[in-house]
């Protein structure tokens, strides 16, 4: 698979879809994202033929309007009817699995390739289990059935995919899942470590530099480090000086307890990070579409996590300047992972007409941030 897009040629898109979203209070936003999704799929390349997304901004727009009409009424009545805002809040649960088919409905039937458009077989039960019942047991098992519920939501969003009338099928080991789930948690740790390692040392240089000598010298068996060379002598007053021993341990100690509260969070997020795409890569590389055609992922998980982690660098140091650099590294590292071992000729697939239906589901997951796909 490859992608012929250019953070260049994206960044125009991006900028006049960012000021026009500020300018219209929002409202461009549907037309932003059908911009965004036709740039990247329109540039991504299969077999000589290319990936389109024909969604509607208008309907888009339909369907967020009534997403945000809806948590604006759930809002309100949690304000001035707890009840009413209870009976809300389960009617939206109980729906959950409804709106997650036909967010992805809508999604599969707006995306093409080759003219030829994808489908999605939506089924209630089955979506409850897997995004619903699963997430709860794996939590109350402390994590060990994350692989189970992964296996469970990868199987239902795979099998009921197709590609005009030739559906997708893909059956991964669970032992796999779980194999993906040990390195993300040894990655956490290797990261949890490191932010420990950072701390201590930390802890170390301000237990010296806190010397009850002060900037006269090291206390009685403390090791003398030489950073009391460096250090400002005390001013006239007794006051310690901007680079004092004093100061310098000051300053320590915020940014060791700013390590010690959020050394979990990047361990969190990396591992996370981590696991998805190793989810991915072994659910791609069991992947069979109808016909004997056969799918190959070289995604690193590794790789993903560090493209991931200089990204997010990259966009805060240049204040949002570089998200469209980001977004198309990423996504051209994706394309460039992905083959299909073609089991016969690629000009066989059959459309299927069938309408989109509702945005209000797929602008749902959007909004209260679902993660449903691969």
């Amino acid at each position: 698979m490859e992608f012929s897009g250019t953070a260049r040629e994206y960044m125009g898109i991006w900028i006049v879809n960012l000021i026009l979203s500020v300018i219209t209070i929002g409202i461009w936003t549907p037309w932003a994202k059908v911009r965004r999704l036709r740039y990247f799929y329109g540039n991504t390349r299969l077999a000589d033929g290319h990936f389109d997304y024909l969604a509607r901004p208008v309907r888009i727009l339909a369907g967020r309007a009534f997403v945000v009409a809806v948590l604006c009424l759930y809002s309100l009545a949690a304000g001035v009817a707890p009840v009413l805002a209870g009976l809300l809040f389960y009617a939206m649960a109980a729906g959950l699995p409804w709106i997650i088919n036909r967010s992805l409905v809508f999604n599969a039937r707006v995306t093409v390739w080759r003219n030829v458009r994808f489908n999605f077989r939506p089924s209630f039960w089955p979506a409850a289990l897997a995004y619903g019942v699963f997430p709860v047991l794996a939590a109350l098992s402390l994590g060990l059935l994350i692989p189970v519920g992964s296996r469970i939501a990868a199987r239902f969003y795979v099998n009921r995919h197709s590609l005009g009338r030739a559906a997708f099928v893909s059956d991964p080991p669970l032992r796999s899942f779980y194999a993906a789930l040990g390195g993300a948690v040894l990655l956490g740790a290797a990261v949890m470590f490191a932010f420990a390692f950072v701390q201590a040392l930390g802890l170390f240089l301000d237990g010296l530099l806190s010397s009850p000598n002060g900037s006269q010298g090291p206390a009685p068996g403390v090791v003398e480090t030489g950073l009391e060379d460096f250090a400002d002598p005390p001013a006239e007053d007794g006051a310690p000086g901007p680079w004092s021993v004093e100061t310098l341990a000051e300053f320590l100690d915020p940014v060791l307890l700013v390590l010690l509260v959020f050394q979990i969070v990047p361990a969190v997020l990396l591992g996370s990070l981590f696991y998805r795409a190793a989810v991915r890569r072994l659910v791609l590389n069991s992947l069979v579409l109808e016909g004997g055609h056969r799918f190959r992922s070289t995604l690193s998980p590794l790789r993903v996590c560090w493209i991931a982690a200089t990204n997010t660098l990259a966009v805060g140091a240049t204040l949002g300047l570089a998200a469209p650099w980001a977004a198309v590294r990423m996504w051209r590292y994706q394309c460039a992972c992905l083959s299909v071992i073609p089991g016969g000729p690629a000009d066989t697939f059959v459309s299927e007409n069938a309408d989109a239906g509702s945005a209000f589901g797929s602008e749902f997951a959007d909004i209260e941030g679902l993660e449903i796909g691969l």
